[in-house]
């Protein structure tokens, strides 16, 4: 199975949570993109494309399943 990511927004209207990139804002200490990331894998998803733009130098795959 695959899945888009779509994971380019800045976030302006976050206020001062909009320091980094959407996806990467964290709840319950980890951050929107691994909470996606887990999910995908749970329900057998084995291909990602995740489209990034703002600051996409600032996301990592720190851990599997990347």
């Amino acid at each position: 199975m695959e899945a888009l990511i779509l994971a380019a927004g800045v976030g302006n209207r976050l206020g001062e949570l909009g320091d980094r990139p959407k996806s990467l804002l964290e709840f319950a200490g980890r951050s929107l993109l691994a909470r996606h990331l887990d999910s995908l894998h749970r329900i057998g998803v084995t291909r990602l494309t995740v489209c990034v733009g703002y600051r996409h130098g600032m996301r990592a795959c720190r851990s599997p399943p990347c």
